[in-house]
């Protein structure tokens, strides 16, 4: 739990002042033991290299009640996990209730640096983009 926190608090204060002007992975959750929470942390941090090579801010927030504003403001439901990709201005792009590959993840980012738009259905449901 502490490595957790410490990872999150780590890719947080790196970026912090440049956040506009990254892309973002949100990862919402109903508290920090939440078994999807902690695989996909430990995915992205696996490829941490590419996280920075595709120059993605990522923040956890796992406590609804003390993070109420940011579930209340992307509307995030009842789901025990919410993964979010937003592109530059925190645009969403996408948000999947499953965890995702971070290849995954840089292709969507890809996709939306091109010009490519996702269908209504694959930005608010599913996991194919």
């Amino acid at each position: 739990m502490k490595k957790l926190l410490f990872f999150a608090c780590f890719l947080l204060s790196g970026t912090l002042l440049s956040a506009q002007q990254m892309k973002r992975v949100l990862l919402f959750a109903d508290d920090t033991s939440n078994a999807q929470l902690r695989q996909q942390i430990q995915l992205l941090h696996s490829d941490s290299a590419g996280i920075v090579e595709h120059n993605i801010w990522i923040a956890v927030f796992a406590s609804p009640r003390k993070m109420r504003r940011m579930f209340e403001y992307y509307k995030i439901g009842g789901a025990g996990f919410t993964l979010l990709v937003a592109g530059l201005g925190g645009v969403e792009l996408y948000r999947s209730e499953q965890v995702m590959q971070p290849e995954e993840i840089y292709r969507i980012l890809e996709k939306a640096d091109a010009g490519e738009l996702f269908p209504e259905s694959a930005r608010t449901k599913g996991h194919s983009p």
